[in-house]
């Protein structure tokens, strides 16, 4: 059986992610709304939602994604279309403690997704 995109993407950047910090692959496919990854990176928590290049994150998952920057921590959907970027943000949160600014602006982004998604 093939493997199916989303998993090829995310078996790619499991060893990219163990350089940076501490992140584990969650396994719970029972468990709707969890997060493909939960890490660490000097101290500040992540969770990383994986999407194929055209896949889109359900409701819940966006629910959960948002209480998680509520609550101090970084979640963020990752793709192939954007892992580029996403792991330079990754490598330079390892180099630097300053993310609360863009933390904020996650946050706003996000809220701003969910009241368009409630229309």
């Amino acid at each position: 059986m093939a493997k199916k995109e989303e998993t090829k993407f995310k078996e790619a950047i499991k060893p990219k992610l163990d350089k940076l910090g501490k992140f584990t692959k969650i396994q719970q496919v029972s468990i709707s709304g969890t997060p493909d990854f939960i890490g660490c990176i000097n101290g500040i928590y992540i969770e990383l939602e994986l999407k194929t290049s055209i896949g889109k994150a359900s409701l819940l998952q966006e629910v959960n994604l948002l209480k998680t920057l509520k609550n101090g921590g970084i979640a963020l959907q990752v793709s192939p279309n954007n892992w580029t970027s996403i792991y330079a943000y990754l490598r330079a949160l390892k180099q630097s403690y300053q993310v609360k600014k863009f933390r904020k602006y996650l946050l706003k982004s996000l809220q701003s997704h969910a009241v368009e998604t409630d229309k």
